[in-house]
């Protein structure tokens, strides 16, 4: 007799534990294969690109800030966007004042509500990485990515993951030269429910990392402080004094005044209004420390990784996102007003999306030459 696992459920009479686990083990052999040629035929039709290059930021720090849920709901949801768009607005201004230079566009991303990860990958890699197999075939058929082209370029490799509690290993296979992640970043206060440290703790630690090397770095970051669940919100500090005891305290101390994350989400309009906040601060400490430290010659890249769930954008959002360039070099940002993106903070609702995988074949049109 020839059994059909590929076919419709098993009869009872076949249901023995042995024979479950082989249908198990094949159907997921199955399901690998036709993932592996799902992503085959991916990297063959979106030209799977070689490490290249990019001589026109050679020398430069190039910066790249994931921001979590950070979607285009945010900008254009009238029950988010009057909380935003006027702090966009302030800090466009304060940005123009210190001599930086800014362009914004919308970009695509590959997932919504979570997976971050697979983000990470899409933008770095050029390739639409939409499944954790796709992302694992990545890593296991070593497809280049950023990071090499930035090694190319002769950049040191930098990534600052505070997320991560565990090892990771996926960042050496990823080909990054230093890796931080919250077992090694020697940050002192409290943690803040899933969110290990504050943004703008991470920020501060970036720059005294960034200060130590004498060659020019190709750095990703995670920013965390705008994850679920929301609580509890904390203030902007002062940049120069993030590591002081009484600092900690004072976070601590708002930690214990916060709500509880079981008692906010009890009243889902109080998790909307939490959900803004978040990403209020965790604007607030990306453009403060572009404000306070970004270097003459650099290119600091902000992007969301994706929407947040439909409990926050409704049912039927798109996966859009808002990406910002900025630099005190006018002539590192032009390329990208060339290519589409609106001149300032906030991208215009109905222009151009851009795929998230379109990023790096356009960093490489615009400065591999």
């Amino acid at each position: 007799m020839v059994v059909d696992f590929s076919g419709p459920a098993l009869s009872p009479y076949f249901s023995t534990p042995a024979l479950n686990l082989i249908t198990t083990h094949w159907r997921q052999m199955q399901d690998t294969h036709r993932a592996y040629a799902d992503f085959k035929r991916s990297v063959a039709a979106e030209r799977a690109m070689e490490a290249r290059a990019l001589p026109a930021l050679a020398d430069r720090d190039v910066i790249l800030g994931f921001i979590e849920s950070y979607g285009v709901t945010a900008l254009f949801d009238p029950r988010y966007a009057p909380t935003i768009k006027p702090h966009l607005v302030d800090f466009e201004q304060r940005l123009k004042g210190a001599d930086i230079h800014m362009a914004s566009a919308k970009v695509t991303s590959p997932v919504q509500g979570g997976q971050s990860w697979l983000a990470h990958a899409t933008l770095l890699s050029g390739l639409n990485i939409t499944t954790q197999r796709h992302y694992e075939l990545m890593l296991s058929q070593r497809q280049s990515t950023l990071i090499d082209d930035f090694r190319k370029t002769g950049h040191r490799n930098l990534a600052i993951m505070p997320a991560l509690t565990q090892p990771w290993p996926q960042g050496q296979r990823l080909g990054y030269d230093h890796v931080f992640t919250a077992r090694n970043i020697p940050y002192k206060g409290p943690s803040l429910n899933w969110v290990t440290m504050p943004d703008q703790f991470t920020w501060r630690f970036f720059e005294t990392q960034r200060q130590a090397y004498e060659t020019p770095l190709f750095a990703e970051l995670a920013l965390i402080s705008s994850h679920a669940p929301w609580t509890p919100i904390l203030p902007i500090s002062d940049w120069e004094n993030l590591e002081q005891d009484s600092v900690f305290e004072q976070w601590a101390g708002l930690k214990e005044r916060a709500q509880t994350p079981e008692e906010l989400w009890q009243d889902l309009d109080k998790v909307r209004e939490h959900y803004v906040k978040a990403i209020d601060y965790a604007l607030a400490a990306a453009f403060g420390y572009a404000e306070h430290y970004l270097q003459n010659d650099a290119l600091l890249v902000l992007l969301g990784d994706h929407q947040p769930a439909p409990l926050i954008t409704g049912d039927n959002a798109g996966r859009e996102v808002p990406i910002h360039v900025l630099s005190r070099d006018k002539s590192v940002i032009a390329p990208f007003i060339e290519a589409g993106f609106t001149p300032g903070l906030i991208p215009q609702e109905q222009s151009r999306t851009h795929a998230m995988a379109d990023f790096r074949p356009l960093l490489h049109r615009m400065f591999g030459h």
